[in-house]
């Protein structure tokens, strides 16, 4: 044994002496404060070989600003921060044309940059065609020259993971001289581009080499300028997060107004993170993405898009919770005296604060939340059924998100103040009962937010205080459901392409007698959706376009009276129910065709003329006292009623005739207006007005219609 012992040791001695002297990699720490081997990076650096690592130790934020000692490329160096905490990476700007040479040289090999800030470097030239760099936890900011300059010559050269790029006015990936190489030259995944000028400058990429570029996955764009300069190269950008209006990316991508970042405009990187309200939650594609996020936090599930996991800025979300067992329990408890809050699901604490995310999950149920005094809070979810919050005053300090989880209702009672207003998320119900004040709009961006009383701008309500302006009540997505006794509000409302849904399903009606239009965010097509089971739900303001049509939806079993002079050109449907026009008095139209499976009824007491057509299997009605000439072409199946005033033609064979067409019920005035008609059944005690010139001619009985009419024939 002791033979074998003593061989084994010379033969590992003797391989030592074969190895090349740099085979040994060394960690070379650097701390500006004298806590490393070394006090800047540049003499790191200096005596560094490859296989290195330049160490950046401690956590207090040093800044170091230096020139870069060599232009001699040191293979398969790694350049690394200490700090897992992003608030903390040292701040890190390297010049001159050393730095500009030393990527230039022939050497092949790669280097690693992680968990640092790069400020306002000097570009990274990856024009050599051996280099490599891989990137991974790291902050480009406030460069004020090009980031990469990029080659064509190479393939997957650059590879980003878990960064953010922020206030940047030079371009991040310029545009290659050619595009030789099969692509792509970057990937980038799960990093956030906030705030930057140009962030792809590639324009002049041939459709049948569209690859050959930085592409993007699983990334949040916020407040850029141009994201990328060729569209053709936008399906390549796939699982990102993006600002409404943008279009034409590739699988995955989602549109939002609001990001859902803990604190906007971000002043740290910590407030990139996400919010649970977030639309980046659980929406990226997990091939080939990092397992952890910026701060190391491992990813499960389905990933966050973003830097960011959720949850792994901690201390900014808490969970309501009974118990020290592991998970979060349900139950009953006072706000601002029980110590039932938690961020691991095991230790308790108390409420700290404004700040704070307030998260309600366990299990459904009935449960009941008093909150003591006011209490300060930054967003709210809801995750699980049945949770009532109640009594006591919440005050959002500076981010008003509140998710209800699909297939879940909450509900809040308690005054809600502050001047962010009130953000709704997520496709659950939320019941507002509170007089509440919050100065700020409401945004409904998903779900429902269900009320029963919307008192006019300026007064408490259960959708705030604020005032009547079209831009604090915004419908992007959502639903507002009114479920009161009776309500005139005079609030405008924004409407976004999300499109929007106004629910009266109260005991009386809800009135907006606001008589302006309504207004927009974003250009492009949208749906105002109407329905409910009220009837006489009451619609005064004006619906317009804005880049496209907005089209007008009436489902649900009651009635909407729509009383605006409305221009908007989209389809107008009826699925279900009554949707009438006008109130009985002078104003009141649309302005789209229709699409009429329930009943649409004119009501004016002035002429008016409507010229689209109308189709469908629902039934016409005319009533209140004025004259409606009809000229558009019609294939609705049900009845045309006369109940009141006059129906004048305005072309030829407007009411449709014919097997499975209505007949017409006349208790008003037909007035054939010079031109000839055929319908089926005609019945009732009206007048039918044949007085103008012309010799048309009225047929009755097509499809062997009976008819039974009681009324007169006033000819020439």
């Amino acid at each position: 044994m002791p033979i074998k012992s003593c061989l084994v040791f010379v033969l590992f001695s003797m391989a030592i002496l074969f190895l090349p002297l740099n085979t040994f990699a060394t960690k070379r720490t650097v701390d500006k404060d004298g806590q490393g081997n070394y006090t800047s990076i540049t003499d790191a650096v200096n005596a560094a070989t490859t296989n290195d690592t330049i160490y950046i130790m401690g956590d207090d934020i040093d800044t170091y600003d230096e020139p870069w000692p060599t232009e001699n490329y040191i293979n398969n160096l790694t350049i690394m921060g200490a700090s897992s905490n992003p608030d903390s990476f040292p701040i890190v700007r390297i010049t001159g044309s050393k730095w500009f040479n030393y990527w230039n040289n022939g050497n092949p090999g790669t280097n690693r940059i992680e968990r640092i800030v790069l400020n306002d470097f000097d570009p990274i030239n990856l024009t050599n065609n051996n280099r490599s760099l891989i990137i991974d936890k790291c902050i480009f900011r406030d460069f004020n020259n090009d980031v990469f300059l990029m080659s064509s010559d190479h393939t997957g050269y650059l590879t980003i993971t878990n960064s953010i790029f922020w206030n940047n006015t030079g371009t991040i990936f310029t545009q290659p001289g050619y595009h030789n190489s099969p692509g792509p030259y970057a990937t980038v995944t799960n990093c956030t581009f906030y705030g930057n000028s140009t962030i792809n400058a590639d324009n002049s990429i041939p459709n049948t080499q569209y690859q050959r570029t930085a592409v993007i996955k699983n990334s949040i764009f916020w407040s850029n300028g141009t994201i990328t300069s060729n569209d053709t190269i936008k399906a390549l950008y796939t699982y990102n997060l993006l600002p409404q209006g943008q279009s034409g990316f590739g699988t995955g991508s989602i549109n939002t107004d609001d990001p859902g970042f803990v604190n906007s405009p971000p002043q740290k990187a910590s407030d990139f993170g996400l919010l649970i309200s977030s639309k980046a939650k659980d929406k990226a594609n997990n091939t080939g993405a990092p397992s952890v996020d910026i701060t190391g936090t491992s990813r499960s599930g389905t990933y966050d898009i973003g830097a960011f996991e959720y949850g792994s800025v901690m201390g900014i979300n808490l969970f309501w919770d009974l118990s020290t067992e592991e998970g979060y329990q349900a139950g009953n408890g006072i706000w601002g005296i029980n110590n039932y809050w938690t961020t691991d699901g095991t230790a308790l604490i108390s409420w700290p604060g404004a700040g704070k995310s307030a998260s309600f999950a366990g299990s459904d149920g009935e449960w009941t939340i008093n909150v003591s005094g006011t209490q300060n809070v930054d967003s709210m979810a809801f995750l699980n059924n049945g949770y009532t919050i109640t009594n006591g005053t919440l005050n959002f300090s500076t981010k008003s998100g509140v998710l209800v989880e699909a297939g879940k209702t909450a509900t809040i009672n308690s005054v809600i103040t502050g001047s962010p207003g009130l953000s709704k998320y997520g496709e659950g119900n939320l019941v507002l009962g509170g007089s509440n004040t919050f100065s700020g709009p409401l945004t409904i961006n998903a779900g429902t937010v269900s009320t029963i009383y919307l008192n006019n701008g300026g007064s408490s309500s259960n959708i705030g205080s604020s005032s009547n302006s079209a831009s604090n009540l915004v419908f992007n997505g959502g639903t507002l459901r009114y479920t009161g006794i009776f309500q005139f509000c005079d609030r405008l409302f924004t409407l976004t392409t999300n499109g929007g849904t106004i629910d009266g399903s109260g005991i009386g009606q809800l009135v907006f007698n606001n008589l302006n239009s309504i207004a927009f965010i974003g250009s492009g097509t949208r749906t105002l959706i109407l329905t409910g089971s009220c009837v006489g739900n009451f619609l005064a303001m004006v619906v317009t376009d804005n880049g496209g049509a907005t089209s007008i939806t009436k489902s649900g079993s009651g009635l909407w009276i729509l009383n605006g002079n409305n221009t908007a050109t989209g389809t107008v449907s009826i699925t279900d129910g009554t949707l009438q026009i006008g109130y009985g008095e002078t104003s009141g139209i649309i302005n789209g065709p229709v699409i009429n499976n329930g009943t649409l009824i004119f009501n004016r007491s002035n002429s008016f003329s409507f010229n689209k057509g109308i189709s469908g299997t629902g039934n016409l009605v005319m009533t209140g006292g004025g004259t409606l000439t009809l000229s558009g072409t019609n294939t609705y199946n049900g009845t045309t009623q006369i109940s009141s005033g006059t129906l004048q033609l305005g072309a030829s064979n407007v009411i449709p005739d014919g097997a499975s067409k209505g007949d017409v019920l006349l208790y008003g005035t037909l007035d054939l207006n010079s031109y000839s008609e055929t319908i089926n059944g005609l019945s009732g005690n009206g007048v039918v007005d044949n007085k103008a010139a012309g010799t048309p001619v009225l047929t009755i009985g097509a499809n062997n219609a009976n008819s039974t009419f009681e009324g007169s024939i006033n000819n020439n």
